[in-house]
């Protein structure tokens, strides 16, 4: 992953979306390359969920923004930083009105939610940036909340149930129309344990071997769930 310069001290982010807590208390600031960034970390698992998440993503295709890592000035602890996209508050709106470019981007983010089980995904992490006139192109961020990259057992993920990957007001109501996605289904299943493992390598030496001992397990349960990801999503749909 990229690593990018930061020079001014970051600053708290203010959410666009009222009455939207952040549990991580993101921070916000410009790089050396003159792009903003919202930052997450320095703990481990936040940085490698984030990181892991923005990886896997690229990975079968769902739109993700630019990412890297990056060391608050004066510091050692590494941090993940993801670049700023302009629309992040009436995301909703544009969906419903018919705006959106990429047209299979919610149902797909619902199967990478189900696939590294996210249950965190509501409107304030769904983002937008226009590259054609009148239409929106719709990015997922905020991966942090992973139960599967931020290293919890396999055998307590089964005790939960993939219907919590579902997004919450007021994207359900939004998705509950959409088709199935058997195209990202496939694109998951095609992702091998040795992929995800190599990629999770990288990741590990730049944030620290030692802080992430689970990455390797983690790579197990993934091509494990991709295996069964039809099963998943069709459980997940029928909820709805």
């Amino acid at each position: 992953m990229d690593w990018i310069t930061l020079y001014d001290e970051p600053v708290r982010v203010r959410t666009p979306v009222p009455g939207l807590v952040y549990s991580t208390n993101p921070l916000t600031t410009e790089a050396a390359n003159g792009r903003k960034y919202f930052l997450k970390g320095p703990a481990a698992e936040i940085v490698f969920a984030e990181a892991a998440g923005y990886t896997l993503a690229k990975l079968v295709g769902l739109a993700v923004p630019d990412c890297a890592l990056c060391h608050l000035p004066g510091s050692s602890d590494v941090w993940f930083a993801s670049a700023e996209i302009p629309v992040r508050s009436g995301v909703e709106l544009l969906i419903d009105t018919d705006f959106q470019l990429n047209r299979t981007f919610l149902q797909g983010c619902i199967a990478f939610d189900v696939w590294i089980f996210n249950p965190d995904r509501n409107i304030g992490n769904v983002v937008g940036d226009s590259l054609e006139a009148g239409k929106l192109e719709l990015f997922a961020i905020d991966f942090e909340k992973s139960a599967i990259l931020r290293g919890i057992s396999r055998f307590i993920i089964t005790t939960m149930n993939p219907r919590d990957c579902w997004p919450n007001e007021p994207l359900d109501r939004i998705c509950r129309r959409l088709p199935f996605p058997s195209e990202m289904c496939d694109l998951i299943a095609g992702v091998s344990q040795e992929r995800i493992e190599g990629e999770f390598a990288r990741l590990s030496m730049d944030i620290n071997l030692a802080n992430v001992p689970w990455a390797d397990s983690a790579a197990g349960y993934l091509a494990l769930r991709g295996s069964r990801i039809q099963d998943l999503i069709r459980e997940v749909w029928r909820g709805q």
